[in-house]
């Protein structure tokens, strides 16, 4: 009755086993060059933002490697998308596996780095020319943005992540509680590096549905801007095999929509940016 005694149960699984912790990220990245298989990296993934960086440069290179890891994260698509644009040809490993493992990364710094939580200096994406220039180049490829329409939890939080990075390189002024960034107005290559990425978070906010962002009273839309606006807008036109403003806007073009609003709003200005 009621199961066995003590010594049917044989020495405990883990009496013998030398447990020891991975203590720093040095170690950790030693342990991802030599697991073998999607469990272990998917692990080690999950464990690596709890290993205290050493320095200020490791805090930066595990951000980076992370990024790294999760470029290609959304599906098989994006994934051979990001292996060809990597130079990689015939990858060993399943697609099924690598796909997951660099989900697990993406979902990692969702939480750690672009989450609401209070761990990460957020400022430091911004202010930090390596990162800045990072989250860049990965959201700069359509294929990490998540679906301007997403379900999950932390594909939303990234969305209004981006939102908010974005307000913040336009100077809006609105979220420096979030960055803590007042002092961007009294930085001159700071304030020289977020202007120069406007045109690539065009780019981006019109893949997030978000381009009437542009149209707010608090952002001054330079020339380079409109330019890359009136890009998206061509590229409409070409593939509706359309030839005006007014038909694109028709046709339901948010980006058309933003860039008539601006053309009016700028009458005078000297904007000279047009679709010809």
């Amino acid at each position: 009755m009621g199961g066995g005694t003590g010594s049917d149960v044989g020495i405990h699984p883990l009496a013998t086993r030398r447990i020891v912790r991975i203590e720093n990220w040095l170690e950790w990245k030693r342990h991802w060059l030599v697991a073998g298989s999607a469990d272990e990296l998917v692990g080690l993934l999950h464990v690596g933002f709890s290993k205290h960086p050493r320095t200020f440069e490791e805090n930066v290179e595990r951000i980076c490697f992370y990024l790294d890891v999760a470029d290609g994260w959304s599906g098989w698509q994006g994934m051979r998308q990001a292996m060809a644009l990597s130079g990689a040809e015939n990858p060993p490993s399943d697609e099924v596996d690598r796909v997951e493992v660099s989900e697990k990364a993406f979902r990692v710094l969702a939480k750690e780095v672009f989450g609401d939580g209070p761990g990460f200096p957020r400022h430091l994406l911004v202010s930090n020319i390596q990162l800045f220039s990072k989250i860049l180049w990965f959201f700069g490829r359509s294929y990490n943005l998540p679906s301007s329409h997403a379900k999950e939890h932390f594909e939303r939080s990234v969305n209004e992540f981006l939102v908010r990075f974005i307000k913040e390189i336009w100077g809006t002024g609105d979220e420096h509680p979030y960055f803590s960034m007042g002092h961007i107005t009294q930085d001159a290559a700071l304030r020289k590096r977020c202007f120069s990425a406007r045109p690539d978070l065009v780019r981006i906010i019109a893949y997030l549905g978000k381009l009437r962002l542009l149209y707010s009273e608090s952002i001054l839309v330079d020339e380079a801007s409109l330019e890359a606006l009136a890009e998206i807008v061509r590229m409409f036109l070409k593939k509706k095999q359309k030839h005006t403003l007014v038909e694109a806007v028709a046709l339901g073009s948010q980006a058309a929509e933003v860039f008539l609003l601006l053309k009016a709003r700028n009458k005078g200005s000297e904007l000279g940016v047009s679709l010809i």
